[in-house]
């Protein structure tokens, strides 16, 4: 207890804390253990609470405190009834095997409102926390528990409505009967329209009553599976290009990529029989061979060619002697030669030198390595002269 001087004397005032409103309560930090079972006054309506457990502070409503204004079921699962002052509280029969809700805390920093789709978090004060779900990752989704029974203010504890109905709520965006899904836009909400890959489906309710304020739900979340998740699949490391293969020895569905070995009957060989190209296939694709398909292609050694080894190690030799046939490609003109390089048509021809076309007398001449003469001059030897075609015959023959 606390002494509070007042006027004459002192009285015993029996609580710790006093705040405005609620929300002044459920924003109270006490981490000091020591306090736990003390008491704290809520001045809006008078009631008394007390601190069932600190870091983070959690309240529980104690008996007393000003009177009730009125008592109203904020999920529609109990029923009120008001004679003259007396409140009567009654459960149906079958209420207790509709509706399954479970105890959490909101501590995300700020109220989360009725009708909010949450997932578990973490936990604190042997309590789940909870925060908005959203279908964009696994992990915001996956541990999708179900959609809030009414407001929790934060770091206040409230209730998850896991299967059953929430009602006077805002449905009038959908008709009666549709299907609700975990929204991958907007966190926390719902959508009529299927979510598909790479959004995660999640499954929340059907509409029982399209209104505006008094619409209905009914809730039963089922969340959706990665592919490495069902029990009979192992794809725990996918890679691109691979595909899922049935495993007899294992029983397993296994993510790899398809071998040679996998493919049975006729594979048929490209521009044949299908369109495409081969550039994801490795290893030896069957060649069709008129449609019956083979490992092996037909090599037929032709005249004058051997084909020795097996396949696909094989090597093809010609047995013919002498040169071959085929056609000239491309013609390059060589040292003395002008015409340049010929692929088509052209004519190669002798260059001349620098050697003047005349007749020479004692002809003194040079000649290059290709026999070509690339000087001359007359000489000044005796005797009958020499022709210059004389001279240069002479001299190509006898090399002077």
């Amino acid at each position: 207890m606390e002494h509070v001087a007042i006027g004459l004397g002192e009285i015993h005032r029996p609580h710790n804390w006093e705040w405005a409103d609620a929300t002044a309560r459920a924003n109270e930090v006490v981490t000091d253990t020591t306090l736990i079972n003390c008491f704290g006054l809520q001045l809006s309506d008078n009631s008394l609470w007390r601190l069932s457990a600190a870091a983070p502070a959690v309240w529980t409503s104690v008996a007393g405190g000003g009177s009730v204004g009125s008592v109203a079921s904020a999920d529609g699962t109990v029923t009120v009834t008001t004679v003259g002052s007396a409140v009567d509280l009654s459960v149906p029969i079958a209420a207790s095997t509709t509706n399954v809700v479970a105890q959490v805390r909101n501590t995300t920093g700020a109220t989360l409102t009725k009708g909010t789709v949450v997932y578990i978090s973490g936990a604190t004060g042997q309590i789940p926390t909870v925060s908005k779900a959203l279908a964009t990752s696994d992990a915001t989704s996956a541990q999708t528990l179900g959609v809030l029974s009414a407001d929790i203010l934060n770091n206040a504890n409230g209730y998850v409505t896991i299967t059953g109905v929430i009602t006077n709520i805002d449905t009038s965006a959908y008709s009666d009967g549709q299907q609700l899904y975990l929204s991958g836009t907007t966190a926390g909400t719902y959508t009529s329209t299927k979510t598909l890959a790479p959004t995660h489906l999640v499954y929340i309710a059907v509409v029982e009553y399209a209104h505006a304020t008094q619409g209905k739900i009914f809730v039963k979340v089922q969340n959706g599976y990665e592919m490495d998740e069902l029990h009979n699949v192992a794809a725990a490391s996918p890679a691109t290009g691979h595909s899922l293969l049935y495993n007899a020895a294992t029983s397993l569905w296994e993510s790899r990529s398809i071998a040679y070995s996998d493919l049975t009957g006729t594979v048929p060989t490209w521009n044949q029989n299908t369109t495409g190209t081969a550039s994801n296939v490795t290893g030896i694709v069957a060649i069709a061979n008129g449609g019956t398909g083979t490992t092996t292609p037909g090599l037929v050694a032709g005249t004058n060619v051997t084909i020795s080894g097996t396949w696909p190690n094989q090597t093809i030799n010609s047995t013919a002697s002498g040169g071959g046939g085929g056609t000239v490609t491309s013609i390059t003109a060589g040292t003395g030669l002008t015409g340049g390089t010929i692929t088509t048509s052209g004519t190669v021809a002798l260059a001349t030198t620098a050697v003047t076309a005349a007749s020479y007398t004692s002809a003194n001449i040079t000649v290059d390595a290709y026999g070509r003469i690339t000087a001359a001059s007359n000489g000044s030897g005796g005797g009958g002269g020499i022709t210059t075609g004389k001279a240069i015959a002479m001299a190509l023959v006898f090399g002077f």
